[in-house]
C-alpha cells in the first residue's frame, strides 16, 4: 500500500478496479463460453460451482456459466454500488462490516478469475493436442 494511502479507501478503489478489469477478461471470452458449450460453472471435471448470494439466493442453485458469471457480476455490482459499503465520497468513514463484505467480493472474484483462467488453458491444450494430431496425420500421409 502506498505510504500516506488510507488503507480502507485504498482497498475500495483497488477492488472496484480488480472488478473492472475481471469484467473485461470475462468480456474477451463469452463467445466461447455460452449456454451450450458451458452448461455448468466447473474448473475443470472435479469441481462444480452452484449459485447462491446468502439473501435471495440461500440454496445453492446448479447453473450454467454464463449464468453464474451473470449472478456473480450482478451481486458484485450491487456490492460496489452500495454507499455503506463502498462510499463514493473520498475521506468517508468505511467500517469493519465494510472491510468483510470487501474482502468476499474479492475472494468471490478471484476464485472466478482462477477458474476462468483453467477453463480457458484446459481449452488452449486440448486445441493445441488437436493440432498436433492433425499436423501428425498430414505428415503420415
Amino acid at each position: 500500500m502506498p505510504e500516506g494511502e488510507d488503507r480502507n479507501e485504498w482497498i475500495a478503489v483497488n477492488t472496484v478496479d480488480f472488478f473492472n478489469q475481471i469484467n473485461m477478461l470475462y468480456g474477451t471470452i463469452t463467445e466461447f463460453c455460452t449456454e451450450d458449450r458451458c452448461p455448468i460453472m466447473s474448473a475443470g471435471p472435479k469441481y462444480e460451482y452452484h449459485w447462491a448470494d446468502g439473501q435471495t439466493v440461500k440454496k445453492p442453485i446448479k447453473c450454467s456459466a454464463p449464468k453464474y458469471i451473470d449472478y456473480l457480476m450482478t451481486w458484485v455490482q450491487d456490492q460496489l454500488d452500495d454507499e455503506a459499503l463502498f462510499p463514493s465520497k473520498i475521506g468517508k468513514c468505511l467500517f469493519e462490516q465494510s472491510q468483510e463484505k470487501r474482502s468476499e467480493v474479492k475472494r468471490r472474484e478471484t476464485k472466478r478469475s482462477n477458474a476462468k483462467r483453467r477453463e480457458v488453458k484446459r481449452r488452449e491444450t486440448k486445441r493445441s493436442d488437436a493440432k498436433r494430431r492433425e499436423e501428425q496425420r498430414n505428415k503420415e500421409k
